[in-house]
């Protein structure tokens, strides 16, 4: 379910509202969130932007190998 934020701060990019929530950084997410958000061009978001931000990936984890020392 997709979250509604208020930017209440100057200099906030959409990298960095997205690290500050998810802690996490990446293309997909700053992709998905513009792609919510078309109204949103400039790199530096103005202080009462309202912005949705989406839904974090779920992780995909790999099986990884055992290595043992002890056989």
């Amino acid at each position: 379910m997709t979250e509604t934020v208020t930017i209440r701060g100057d200099n906030l990019t959409i990298d960095l509202v997205l690290w500050r929530k998810f802690g996490v950084r990446g293309v997909e997410l700053v992709e998905k969130t513009m792609a919510l958000n078309p109204g949103v061009t400039s790199a530096y978001l103005p202080v009462g932007t309202v912005l949705e931000l989406p839904d974090l990936p779920a992780q995909e984890t790999a099986a990884q190998p055992v290595v043992t020392l002890f056989g």
